[in-house]
């Protein structure tokens, strides 16, 4: 036996190789997919679906509660031509037809009416006996009105005053007063720049327009 090794044949080397080649492919295809993965953008995932159910109903709008519209026929200025009025002229006498012209009003769109009198007399006869009163001042009421009748409500503000006459002179003078409780409804009739105003207590009026407050025919 001699002090030399005897030669073999050198398989680590080879499986070494082998090894470090099958490392460099897989690292090489690591850098592929990391690569890869780089220029690959995510995918965007969808968030949840609302349920048709659980979306909220739209709503309905509330009911109006404005007033109706007034009739544009009766806003504006006027002034009576011809008007019969039933008045307690005596307080142990029923109340008596007189008839005048002349009262003033402006009947305004935001639903309230202006009376003017000056020096406006009505007159009338009770057995024979002339009667007369005598309206100054003015006042204001409210106002509402369907196609065909018209309502006066509430006198808000007055100065309004009678005096009452007959063949003895100058009877007596009274003063309105607000009524928060006043209430009368009429019919009446437009037709054109004339508006007749009646009621079936003997009440009848037939007003003019004039120029002074608004126009709407």
């Amino acid at each position: 036996m001699t002090g030399s090794l005897p030669v073999r044949p050198r398989r680590g080397v080879v499986v070494l190789l082998a090894v470090s080649v099958v490392s460099f492919l897989a690292a090489g295809a690591l850098t592929v997919v990391a690569l890869a993965g780089a220029d690959t953008p995510e995918p965007c995932c969808a968030g949840p679906v609302a349920q048709a159910d659980a979306l909220p109903s739209p709503t309905t709008a509330p009911p109006a509660t404005r007033a109706p519209a007034l009739p544009q026929c009766l806003v504006g200025s006027w002034t009576t031509s011809d008007e019969t009025l039933m008045v307690k002229f005596y307080t142990d006498v029923g109340k008596l037809p007189m008839t005048t012209s002349g009262r003033s009003y402006e009947v305004r769109a935001n639903g309230t009416v202006v009376e003017r009198n000056q020096n406006v007399q009505l007159v009338g006869n009770h057995n024979g006996t002339p009667i007369r009163l005598v309206i100054n001042g003015t006042r204001e009421f409210r106002w509402t009105a369907t196609a065909n009748t018209i309502t006066y409500r509430s006198v808000t503000r007055t100065n309004l005053s009678w005096t009452y006459f007959d063949n003895r002179g100058e009877l007596s003078t009274e003063r309105d007063k607000p009524d928060p409780n006043f209430t009368e409804t009429n019919s009446y009739r437009c037709e054109g720049g004339q508006v007749t105003e009646s009621n079936s207590g003997g009440f009848h009026s037939v007003w003019k327009r004039t120029a002074g407050y608004g126009y709407y025919g």
